[in-house]
């Protein structure tokens, strides 16, 4: 049996059963993430626009509320009563590269279809299995981020700072790799845990070396934290932050003179011209009351290219595989908000470097 949702899913249920009426059995898309998490928001605006696009093949979104943690050992479970639902097409998530590498052989052996809007580790793409990350992995972005200290003036030594996990980890190699092809160096590499003493972590590290530029490659309270304290021990210093540490609002409490410095990488911006994703942003608004972030869109595209896939190919976890992983090939790119998706060898990174101001990222930087 399915497992009860909570009240704030009961929209996705309702919708489910508007959309089935007397039809067959609908079949399921699953949310491999906590039920409160931030960005899960994001599946009620795909719920709505499901209830009106599979009207003959209705489409159920289901998310456990069994699990209310995002642990290695939590997402294998949560994997394995997902992939004991007969109807279950997809997976969506999880939300971080160590969840979606220790839940992978689980959906591959259920012949589940992980898309993944969110993980960016590039030992994803060496699983063999159903895995189609959505967004570049952590030597794209480290290369990214490479490139733009490399054209800041002055810039000749970074010292990384970078959270030890499979994210921080993956994303600081990255941009060591790219940086040492770039001829410059790196002068400190400082491992950090969540909840640090980042004053003393900071202070301890420009002993060491005193660098023109830091990367953080951390999430959004570590790196804010971060961020702080190297202003206050070396104020002026640029910060360059990964993607994970994006969320504006969070970061716009640094305040202006914090801001000034830092610069983070997000993997979606809606640009003025794109009508796609700036009708997007209006109704995510109008809905959420926030700004939609990169993983937002991320995950309302993985829900809408997964639900394509289904309506095109039929209930069948094969032949949804075999529909995604020809996009870009035999079949023409998915257009999603996010711009024309396609997986592999034939997917377009899209990156741009940001400023907040005002709360909102603004782009900075494109390559």
């Amino acid at each position: 049996m399915y497992a009860v949702i909570p009240k704030r899913w009961t929209f996705l249920v309702a919708v489910a059963v508007l959309a089935c009426g007397g039809s067959p059995e609908p079949s399921v898309i699953g949310l491999a993430y906590m039920p409160g998490s931030r960005n899960v928001e994001a599946a009620r605006l795909a719920a709505s626009d499901l209830a009106e696009t599979s009207r003959g093949r209705p489409i159920r979104l289901f998310i456990d509320s069994a699990f209310t943690a995002d642990s290695a050992p939590v997402e294998v479970r949560r994997a394995e009563r997902l992939a004991a639902i007969p109807q279950l097409m997809a997976v969506i998530g999880p939300s971080n590269s160590r969840g979606a590498l220790a839940a992978a052989p689980v959906y591959n052996a259920a012949g589940v279809t992980q898309i993944n809007p969110q993980a960016t580790s590039h030992l994803l793409a060496k699983l063999d299995g159903r895995m189609l990350p959505m967004i570049p992995d952590d030597s794209i972005e480290g290369d990214f981020i490479a490139q733009f200290v490399r054209q800041i003036p002055g810039a000749h030594s970074v010292s990384i700072y970078f959270a030890n996990d499979e994210y921080g980890i993956g994303l600081r190699e990255g941009v060591e790799t790219a940086l040492a092809t770039l001829g410059m160096r790196v002068v400190d590499k400082v491992p950090f845990s969540p909840g640090g003493a980042f004053n003393v972590l900071v202070q301890a590290s420009m002993q060491r070396a005193r660098p023109d530029v830091i990367v953080v490659a951390g999430r959004t309270n570590e790196a804010a934290g971060l961020a702080q304290a190297i202003h206050e021990l070396a104020p002026g210093t640029t910060v360059v932050a990964g993607d994970g540490a994006l969320v504006p609002e969070r970061l716009a409490q640094l305040g202006d003179s914090v801001l000034a410095s830092l610069y983070v990488v997000s993997f979606w911006l809606p640009a003025p011209g794109d009508s796609a994703a700036m009708l997007f942003s209006r109704r995510f608004r109008a809905l959420l009351g926030r700004e939609p972030e990169a993983s937002d869109a991320y995950v309302y595209d993985g829900i809408m290219v997964g639900a394509a896939a289904i309506r095109a190919a039929g209930p069948s976890r094969n032949a949804v595989w075999e529909w995604l992983r020809s996009l870009g090939d035999s079949r023409p790119a998915y257009q999603g908000v996010t711009g024309p998706i396609v997986f592999g060898k034939s997917a377009v990174p899209h990156m741009v470097m940001t400023r907040i101001l005002n709360g909102r990222a603004v782009a900075e930087w494109r390559r």
